[in-house]
């Protein structure tokens, strides 16, 4: 048993986060505690949270990527279903981007090798459709530039 600092109850050790800085080894509020500090944190400043939030995301692109990948891995049902439903509300934008995708697998339309905005080269180059009835009519971005043209 371990009493708080902060809630002043004694609770199991299971109810405190590891801390190897602390002697004990767990830090000295409990779980709940914890969380409650975290959540008026975060409230007290948003835009400078986020921007930390992007900041660490920047920084840790294959960590964040590989996280994405074992939970769509492990939940693939939902996954199906935010595709499904994205189509189901943007069909106009589903139909554009079939279209486009099978046009380069079968090769009668070639990505870019560097982005049209910033110029880079070995990335992922993305097709952006500034008009989606114009299928075939793409810009084609990196994924840096593609997320600054704003959700499309």
């Amino acid at each position: 048993m371990k009493t708080c600092s902060r809630c002043h109850e004694q609770k199991p050790r299971a109810d405190f986060y590891r801390d190897k800085r602390a002697s004990d080894g767990l830090n000295s509020h409990c779980k709940s505690c914890h969380v409650v500090a975290t959540q008026a944190y975060k409230a007290a400043d948003p835009q400078r949270r986020k921007a930390q939030d992007d900041a660490w995301r920047a920084a840790h692109v294959q960590r964040v990527r590989a996280a994405r990948d074992t939970y769509d891995e492990r939940n693939p049902d939902y996954r199906r279903a935010v595709i499904r439903d994205w189509r189901t509300r943007h069909p106009d934008r589903a139909r554009a981007h079939n279209i486009l995708n099978r046009a380069v697998r079968s090769g009668r339309l070639q990505p870019a090798s560097e982005c049209a905005t910033c110029g880079i080269s070995g990335v992922t180059i993305e097709g952006h459709h500034p008009d989606y009835s114009k299928a075939l009519e793409v810009e084609w971005l990196c994924r840096r530039c593609h997320a600054k043209m704003g959700k499309h």
